[in-house]
């Protein structure tokens, strides 16, 4: 019996500090996703609000749990540690990004997202994505790469409309590949015309305006 005690405060310190890596590696990945240089899409999910939160609370309370655990034996430290985490929990996972980041957060940017065409081959896709501005929603058709996690999006967009065009203007389907890395898209008043995606970068030779005129 006098084993026990001694066993498990062995671990103590390995599994304490492997919740303060798991704590840091949640923290790195909000960071990440928010910031999201590489445009990966895998972290689109956790750049929005309800990803955050969840994450940073998860966070805080593997922290919690690590100082829980640090002072096991200290009797009332111990209480008031954890009477302590009962409270920063939820105000540093829930409360400081709310704060923090409310201008950020993806889904209080982007209205919505639809896949329009998937290229011949299924390796990239363009997608419409209609975002909140000052002027009202604006409409971007951005190329996708289709890589599971290593999916991305093209920081240009091969088209733009400063309105959603989907919405019963234009048919979702008239945007659609004419081979691997050229795509074709309707032009208000115009005929068709065809773009070419740099298929390393996913950028396009150049951004087309497809509804110049606001919406009727």
């Amino acid at each position: 019996m006098t084993g026990m005690p001694a066993l498990a405060t062995r671990y103590l310190r390995p599994i304490t500090i492997g919740l303060i890596a798991l704590a840091a590696v949640a923290v790195g990945l909000v960071v990440a996703a928010l910031a999201n240089p590489w445009r990966l899409t895998a972290l689109y999910p956790l750049a929005g609000a309800s990803g955050t939160i969840a994450v940073l609370t998860l966070a805080g309370a593997l922290l919690a749990t690590a100082g829980v655990l640090r002072l096991a034996n200290s009797g009332r430290a111990a209480v008031l540690w954890l009477l302590v985490a009962l409270v920063a929990v939820p105000a540093l996972g829930v409360g400081l990004p709310a704060v923090l980041f409310d201008g950020s957060f993806r889904d209080r940017q982007v209205v919505e997202t639809r896949v329009l065409a998937t290229s011949p081959d299924g390796r990239y896709s363009v997608v419409a994505v209609t975002t909140a501005t000052d002027g009202g929603p604006l409409t971007r058709l951005h190329v996708r790469s289709r890589q599971w996690l290593l999916s991305r999006e093209a920081g240009v967009p091969v088209a733009e409309c400063p309105h959603d065009p989907f919405a019963g203007e234009v048919p979702p389907e008239a945007v659609r590949f004419t081979a691997e890395t050229t795509v074709a898209v309707p032009i208000d008043g115009q005929s068709t015309v065809t773009v070419w995606f740099d298929p390393r970068s996913l950028e396009p030779e150049r951004t087309v305006v497809m509804c110049p005129r606001g919406p009727s």
